[in-house]
């Protein structure tokens, strides 16, 4: 026992002794609604400081002061698309791997539940009170899952998932060879982790036209997610610094990712696709991106805290800037390894695909050569159009290129997923996977005098004016009919200047 404690064990049994002891918490969390302990006095205060705003299709909320104040406020303000995302995930995580959603909740709380520091754990339960306060029902592994989404999954893709097969008691099939996803239709049972998210650049000196820095960004995802990704939050918290994020709902980080915080940072990232790198002891990536946008100073401190427990479930190419400085930069975060691009005089691009060669190598499945693919193609586009635009980068010309239909690979106007503009609805022909509901959904810009303004640019629906019938769609591709309560239309909004007055 003595060597059992000198060696691996006093780590095995802590581990076990604190998912014991967080699993009774939940339970008492779940069942005991702390609102109740809320009078209506301090529900109403703490609302009253809070706002929530339409601007042309989004959802504009502020919220400040201690974690369980600003979660309570948040949890009230955005009830309604924080259940919604609750349910979708629930729907989505049954139909990609035939479990219940109690068995993603279970895994959430199991691994995760303990992860989280004591400040985000009290601003999740006053999110959690604050829905149940406006009448919702909503639960602390609820909120577990949401923010555990893209951890809970990659477990599910990279763990889970093998050691069930192998335990089959049917002979295991034929290895299979690796799709191609622009020659092989992908089954719309493709996992969300597994899917590439999102075209991105940042530039700096002598790439934009007044020599300061522009950052621009659309997200990718499945249409269904489009109304879950309509939230501009500011958080003023009584610790850290102010921030301004486009927000998934119910999500502690921004989740879509797109930020800008009171010391001059700004960032931005894409997925880096095709990874296959996990450890499902780190941290989640919403309690480590989290900390670094609330308490990092500048660029090096952000790295560090992202990177700290750093677990590899969301594997970014991260874009930064420092407004102060000037200067940008790109980290790419594997899990084994990880590179930082700096410079003043420059610009960094990301389209899904690792440009450090160890991390492509050996952290990714992805062929850099294969042009047919979605990820080289727009990688491709953004060498183009930052030779074409040197020096006359600014936010009209950042608003036009997110919008860009261009298809390297066949020379022409087209939209689909080699397009920056993602439009996989419109897939077609060769080297193209079969149509789907899911591409970009928004578009968004910021500048060093807007970010000075605390202010960026925002478009929702698309980065271009191409909308996209929901009901249509679906009587084209039965076989999506699964998605049919979340699939919308979706409408192209207005360019809008997002704005807050300062508080602080």
């Amino acid at each position: 026992l003595y060597e059992c404690f000198l060696f691996r064990g006093v780590r095995v049994m802590k581990r076990f002794f604190m998912v014991g002891l967080t699993l009774w918490l939940v339970s008492l969390v779940s069942f005991t609604p702390g609102w109740a302990a809320v009078t209506p006095d301090e529900a109403k205060s703490w609302i009253e400081s809070s706002t929530l705003t339409t601007r042309d299709g989004s959802l504009v909320v502020h919220i400040e002061g201690k974690p369980y104040v600003r979660g309570f406020q948040y949890g009230y303000r955005l009830a309604e698309p924080i259940v919604r995302f609750r349910d979708y995930i629930a729907l989505e995580f049954q139909h990609n791997t035939k479990r219940s959603f109690d068995f993603f909740t279970d895994a959430a709380v199991r691994l995760y539940a303990d992860r989280f520091n004591a400040e985000m754990r009290e601003e999740m339960q006053g999110m959690v009170d604050g829905v149940n306060f406006a009448g919702k029902s909503f639960s602390y592994p609820d909120i577990l899952a949401i923010n555990t989404y893209f951890d809970v999954n990659m477990w599910w893709d990279t763990i889970e998932s093998k050691k069930e097969s192998a335990n089959e008691s049917d002979p295991a099939p034929e290895p299979q060879k690796e799709l191609n996803p622009e020659s092989t239709p992908i089954p719309d049972n493709v996992p969300n982790s597994e899917k590439d998210h999102c075209s991105a650049f940042i530039a700096v000196g002598e790439m934009t036209r007044d020599g300061e820095i522009v950052m621009a960004h659309n997200t990718w995802f499945d249409y269904s997610c489009a109304p879950f990704c309509r939230i501009v939050l500011e958080i003023v918290p009584d610790r850290g610094h102010k921030m301004l994020m486009q927000n998934w709902a119910g999500m502690l980080f921004s989740g879509t990712d797109f930020f800008l915080t009171d010391v001059g940072l700004v960032g931005c990232e894409t997925t880096i696709g095709a990874f296959k790198s996990f450890d499902p002891d780190g941290i989640p990536i919403s309690q480590r991106a989290r900390m670094a946008m609330q308490y990092g100073e500048n660029i090096t401190d952000w790295v560090e805290r992202i990177s700290d427990g750093n677990n590899g479930a969301y594997a970014n190419a991260w874009l930064l800037g420092d407004i102060r400085t000037g200067e940008i930069a790109r980290l790419e975060l594997g899990l084994k390894y990880q590179s930082l691009e700096r410079t003043r005089n420059g610009h960094f691009t990301g389209s899904n695909i690792a440009e450090n060669p160890l991390i492509l190598k050996e952290e990714t499945t992805r062929d850099p050569h294969d042009s047919t693919h979605h990820s080289v193609g727009r990688r491709v586009r953004w060498q183009q159009l930052m030779r074409q635009y040197q020096g006359r980068l600014d936010l009209e010309t950042a608003q036009k290129l997110l919008a860009d239909h261009f298809d390297s690979y066949v020379g022409e106007d087209r939209p689909g997923l080699r397009s920056l503009c993602g439009h996989a609805e419109l897939a077609s022909g060769s080297f193209e996977v079969e149509p789907g509901p899911w591409g970009a959904i928004d578009g968004k810009v910021v500048t060093g005098e807007l970010a000075k303004q605390w202010s960026f640019m925002g478009r929702w629906g698309r980065s271009c004016d191409i909308g996209f019938d929901a009901q249509k769609f679906l009587d084209e591709h039965p076989k999506y009919e699964w998605m049919h309560d979340f699939l919308n239309d979706i409408h192209v909004e207005p360019w809008t200047k997002i704005t807050f007055p300062s508080q602080k």
